[in-house]
């Protein structure tokens, strides 16, 4: 649905039933839309984020090498 179409329908105060599902027809293809772009874009942070895990392991796995860090230095 058009801009225009929109205001045309808005503008007129007795809207039919057949005007108001063209509207909510409009409606629901715009919120599909919207939520299959969220969709994708979810995936892909997804994917990043599991990248960025398997490099975190990696860093720890090749940080635990003998070498450790003291927490707490106390004397006894």
């Amino acid at each position: 649905m058009t801009h225009s179409r929109l205001e045309e329908l808005i503008s007129n105060p007795d809207i039919t039933n057949q005007e108001l599902a063209e509207i909510l027809g409009a409606t629901l293809l715009s919120v599909s839309k919207h939520a299959k772009e969220i969709k994708i874009t979810l995936n892909a942070i997804d994917t990043k984020l599991e990248v960025i895990q398997k490099k975190l392991d990696l860093l720890e796995e090749k940080s635990n090498f003998g070498f450790g860090i003291i927490m707490d230095d106390e004397e006894d």
